[in-house]
């Protein structure tokens, strides 16, 4: 059995704390957002900031189907949620990018029929698509 943990951190410029964790186990992960994706798995990098929102790599399961994708946490009654999931592909270990051009890079290694093929894709809207 895995465990999903959302920790909030604060820094406040000399003193880096941990405010609050939450620990969900694979009976109950976070949901993200109306569209009901169960997050089971982080991505191989750290959340992005996108304004006041954060985007997040990670895989994600619905009604038994496995997706990776970018999650968009959002600061809401004094805690994070998952506010939505935009699924990219049936692959694993997501990772996220933000590049000079404010644009983003989203790469996944692929299964299935295309075991061993890399995915990488550019996303100009934060990752609405």
């Amino acid at each position: 059995m895995h465990h999903v943990e959302v920790v909030q951190l604060c820094y406040d410029g000399t003193r880096f704390e941990v405010t609050e964790r939450e620990l969900a186990g694979i009976a109950s992960p976070p949901v993200a957002g109306p569209g009901g994706w169960q997050l089971v798995a982080p991505g191989l990098t750290n959340a992005i900031a996108a304004g006041d929102d954060l985007l997040q790599p990670v895989t994600a399961q619905h009604d038994s189907k496995h997706q990776s994708g970018v999650c968009r946490w959002r600061w809401q009654d004094g805690h994070w949620t998952a506010a939505a999931f935009v699924p990219v592909c049936v692959g694993s270990e997501p990772s996220l990018v933000r590049l000079a051009n404010r644009s983003l890079l989203f790469a996944a290694r692929l299964s299935g029929e295309q075991v061993g093929t890399i995915l990488i894709l550019r996303s100009a809207d934060d990752g609405a698509t």
